[in-house]
């Protein structure tokens, strides 16, 4: 499977933003605000291609509109961004959570598993083949706008990747697997 294919699949329309090369977070506990208060650049460099999706329902497009308008918490949870990515002959889905702080981002990147298999029995469904389909989850943090530490990201609660750094390296979220 590929990044086309996917493309093929996906609403990519109203679900990619026009800017590929950053994640943004407006909305507060307090509500929105005009400037970004989590935002992270994306530096693809040594990745053959990628594609970021926006799914979250900031955007103002209903994802979910077979589940009720007042469901259960965390019926209508899905991560902030998914970033589709080639890279050493696999398509890499990494599901990202922005987060202002120590909170848990499990339900987010649970439920976004969710949707992301579903697309890919999808693919399958259609004669698409998915076995080099890899998918990562990460909890991004505000940056501490430091790019000069060249260490790994931190994995913590399972297979959750922990980034804090302004600009979110493709290269390092791979090795980290």
């Amino acid at each position: 499977m590929n990044i086309n294919e996917i493309d093929s699949i996906l609403n990519h329309r109203d679900f990619a933003p026009s800017d590929q090369t950053r994640m943004m977070e407006f909305k507060t506990d307090s509500g929105y605000t005009s400037k970004p208060f989590n935002e992270h650049s994306i530096d693809s460099n040594s990745v053959d291609k990628y594609k970021l999706y926006r799914f979250d329902p900031e955007v103002g497009i209903e994802l979910f509109p077979f589940f009720n308008l007042h469901p259960p918490e965390g019926v209508r949870a899905i991560c902030d961004y998914f970033i589709f990515a080639e890279y050493n002959a696999y398509l890499y889905i990494i599901l990202i959570e922005l987060k202002t702080g120590h909170q848990s981002a499990t339900v987010q990147l649970e439920a976004s598993k969710c949707f992301i298999n579903y697309i890919l029995e999808t693919a399958k469904r259609i004669g698409m083949d998915v076995s080099n389909v890899r998918q990562l989850f990460v909890k991004l943090l505000p940056s501490k706008k430091t790019t000069t530490k060249l260490a790994k990201p931190v994995i913590k609660d399972g297979n959750i990747i922990h980034y804090d750094w302004s600009k979110f390296r493709l290269l390092s979220i791979f090795k980290t697997n």
